[in-house]
């Protein structure tokens, strides 16, 4: 479990509300998303695990507010940037995978091994073909 705590969701989305309730406080209302942003960064930023649901519920609530009540967000927003990147994900993948394939060819293991750990701990798992001699990489993520 990640050693920082996260933020309460339920208290963000009510000082939201309250502020909107108070004669549409737009400005508080908004800062109060900028400071639940800057929480969920702390979030990221720190060492183990992260909570998938926590991540869906920090969503939501942007959803909701961001782009529901204040419409910061476009609508289709999630859908036009969840493709592009994807795209860019799966390019860096690959140029990560070429790399560690070309530290294996130089026989540096050690360090290419190190490359496949950090990255099954963002959730990226390459998995070696014995047979084809790495020509057959896959990589899984779920975030993707």
């Amino acid at each position: 479990m990640n050693a920082f705590r996260p933020p309460l969701i339920p208290a963000y989305r009510q000082q939201f509300e309250e502020m909107m309730d108070d004669d549409f406080n737009t400005p508080r209302a908004i800062a109060i998303l900028f400071d639940l942003a800057r929480e969920v960064n702390s979030y990221l930023n720190s060492p183990g695990p992260l909570h998938q649901p926590f991540l869906q519920d920090v969503d939501q609530l942007f959803q909701d507010t961001a782009a529901g009540v204040l419409g910061l967000l476009p609508e289709n927003f999630e859908s036009q940037l969840g493709g592009q990147v994807k795209g860019d994900v799966e390019k860096i993948i690959q140029v990560v995978i070429d790399i560690r394939k070309k530290l294996r060819d130089q026989k540096q293991y050690q360090l290419a091994d190190q490359l496949r750990a950090d990255l099954a701990k963002v959730g990226i798992l390459l998995v070696d073909n014995q047979k084809e001699r790495l020509s057959n990489i896959k990589w899984i993520s779920e975030w993707c």
